[in-house]
C-alpha cells in the first residue's frame, strides 16, 4: 500500500497487491512512491490518480500476454513496452497514448537501474524525450463579441443569484427582529427560512404519485444557500474577471485581508509552477457596489456572502460550499452542504447545458464552452492591451508559458501579430528610405559603392 498526500491536502492509498503482477508488486510501489513523494512531481491527487491507472492498465495488459509473459521487473523489454502502445493506439488518439506511456515510462525510470534491463531502461529514457512535441500549442480563445456574450450572460446570472439569496436574508431578517407589516404569505415563508437558517437542512418534497421532487428541494434551499446549478455562471465570471484558470478559482480560500476596502488580498493556488510556487499571494481589486460583478475583488467578497451560511455548515476553508441534495446523484450526509471541489477538482459544470439555456453562439452553431479557452481569451485581451509587449502583461505565468499555452495557439493573437510584424516592416522600410534620402542630400548626389569582390576593387556602381 502505497499513501499518497497531496500538497493541494487530498489524499489516497494506493494497493499494489491489486496488480495482477505478482513479481513485480514491491517495485512498481517503490517507483510509484518516489514519483508521489516529496522529491517526484506527482503532488495532486488528480496526476497521482492518472499514473496509477495508466501503470495498473500496463500491469494488466502484461498479465494477459500469451506465452512468454514477464514475471519480474526485470523481464519487461522495450517489445512488451512497444506492443503495450499499440493496444492503446486502438481506443485512444495518438496524444493520449504518448501521456499514457510518459506516466509509465517515468515510473519505470524510477526503478534502480540495476533491475532493468540495459536495453529496456536506454528505451525509457528516450522515449520521454518524443512525448511532448505532438500535440496542440494551447487552445484558441473567443472572439471579442463571444466573450462579450459569455460574460453578459454570467454577468446576468450572478446578479440574479446575489438578488434572490439576499432577499431571503432579509426575510429572516424581518421575521427575526419581529417586525410587523409581512403577508400571511411572507410569514409562512420566513418561518421557513428561520428554520432553515438554524438547521440548514431541507425537508423532502414529493409529487402526487409519491416519487422524490428534488428540483422542489433545490427551490426551497437556493433561498439561502448556492445550489449545484450556480456554479456555472459563477465560475465563468471568476475566470473572465480575474484572468485566473478555473482551478484556482475552485480553490480560493474562504481566509483573506481586507486592505483599507479598496483591494482584498488572498493567497491563490497555482498548480503546476513547481514544487515550491504553489502558492501566491494576489491582490484583487474591490471597487464600488455598483461595480461589484466587474472587479475580481467585488466578486470574490460576494462569493464568500453567498456561501457564508452553507460553509457554517460543511465546515469548509474555502470560499465554497452548496447545498447538493437537489438532485439525485447529489446525495451528501450532514445536510447536504458541501465544497463542491474538495474531492475532485474535475466535478461536472454543465457549462454547455448553460451555454445552450442562454442561447450562446458561436459561428451560428453553439458556443463550445471551456474555462480554458476563457483563460486564454483574457490573456489576449490583457497582451492586446499593452501593445502585445509580452513583460507587462504577465499576471499569473511566466513570458514563455503565457505565449506557448495561450497565445500560440489563437489565431486571432496570429493575425494581429502578423499585421504588428507587417506595420513594423513597413515602418522600417519608410525610416530607412528617409535615412538613405538624407544622406544623399548631404552629399549632393548620388553615392558611388566598392562591390565586395577583391578582383572588381577599382569598379564601381552609383547606388541611387
Amino acid at each position: 500500500m502505497v499513501r499518497f498526500e497531496g500538497r493541494d491536502g487530498r489524499a489516497r492509498g494506493y494497493d499494489f497487491a491489486e496488480l495482477p503482477v505478482p513479481g513485480m508488486r514491491a517495485e512498481l510501489a517503490a517507483a510509484f512512491a518516489v514519483r508521489t513523494g516529496y522529491t517526484g512531481t506527482l503532488h495532486t491527487l488528480s496526476s497521482a490518480n492518472n499514473a496509477w491507472q495508466s501503470l495498473r492498465r500496463f500491469a494488466v495488459f502484461l498479465a494477459k500476454l500469451p506465452g512468454q509473459r514477464p514475471d519480474t521487473i526485470g523481464e519487461i523489454t522495450q517489445e512488451h513496452l512497444r506492443r503495450f502502445r499499440l493496444d492503446r493506439l486502438a481506443t485512444m488518439s495518438e496524444v493520449a497514448v504518448m501521456a499514457e506511456m510518459r506516466r509509465i515510462c517515468r515510473v519505470l525510470m524510477e526503478v534502480p537501474a540495476e533491475q532493468l534491463r540495459p536495453d529496456t531502461r536506454a528505451w525509457l529514457a528516450t522515449s520521454q524525450l518524443m512525448v511532448n512535441q505532438a500535440g496542440p500549442r494551447g487552445v484558441p480563445g473567443y472572439s471579442d463579441e463571444v466573450f462579450a456574450q459569455i460574460v453578459r450572460a454570467a454577468r446576468s446570472d450572478v446578479a440574479r443569484i446575489r438578488d434572490r439569496i439576499r432577499a431571503g436574508e432579509r426575510l429572516l431578517a424581518a421575521a427575526l427582529s419581529g417586525r410587523g407589516g409581512l403577508s400571511p404569505q411572507q410569514r409562512r415563508e420566513a418561518a421557513e427560512l428561520v428554520e432553515l437558517a438554524a438547521t440548514g437542512e431541507v425537508p423532502r418534497f414529493r409529487f402526487p404519485t409519491g416519487a422524490p421532487h428534488p428540483w422542489a428541494r433545490m427551490d426551497y434551499a437556493s433561498r439561502l444557500f448556492l445550489v449545484s446549478l450556480d456554479l456555472a455562471p459563477l465560475l465563468v465570471l471568476g475566470v473572465a474577471v480575474s484572468g485566473r484558470n478555473g482551478e484556482t478559482i475552485k480553490e480560493l480560500p474562504a481566509e483573506h485581508r481586507r486592505l483599507d476596502d479598496q483591494a482584498v488580498q488572498v493567497q491563490a493556488v497555482k498548480r503546476r509552477r513547481g514544487a515550491g510556487h504553489w502558492f501566491a499571494d494576489v491582490v484583487w481589486e474591490i471597487g464600488s457596489p455598483s461595480r461589484q460583478l466587474h472587479t475580481p475583488g467585488g466578486l470574490y467578497l460576494l462569493l464568500l456572502e453567498l456561501t457564508a451560511r452553507s460553509r457554517a455548515f460543511s465546515g469548509s476553508a474555502t470560499a465554497w460550499s452548496v447545498w447538493f441534495n437537489g438532485g439525485v446523484r447529489d446525495a451528501f450526509a450532514g445536510g447536504g452542504h458541501a465544497d463542491p471541489f474538495a474531492a475532485n477538482l474535475s466535478r461536472g459544470l454543465a457549462l454547455g447545458r448553460w451555454a445552450r439555456r442562454h442561447e450562446l453562439t458561436e459561428n451560428g452553431a453553439s458556443v463550445q464552452l471551456t474555462l480554458n479557452r476563457l483563460k486564454t481569451t483574457v490573456e489576449r485581451r490583457t497582451t492586446r492591451a499593452v501593445g502585445g509587449h509580452l513583460p507587462p502583461a504577465i499576471r499569473t505565468n511566466t513570458q514563455d508559458v503565457l505565449f506557448s499555452s495561450y497565445l500560440a495557439g489563437d489565431p486571432t493573437v496570429r493575425d494581429w501579430a502578423e499585421d504588428v510584424v507587417a506595420d513594423a516592416v513597413s515602418d522600417a522600410e519608410a525610416a530607412a528610405r528617409a535615412a538613405h534620402q538624407r544622406v544623399l542630400d548631404g552629399s549632393g548626389g548620388p553615392l558611388p559603392v566598392v562591390e565586395a569582390d577583391a578582383d572588381r576593387r577599382a569598379a564601381t556602381t552609383v547606388f541611387t
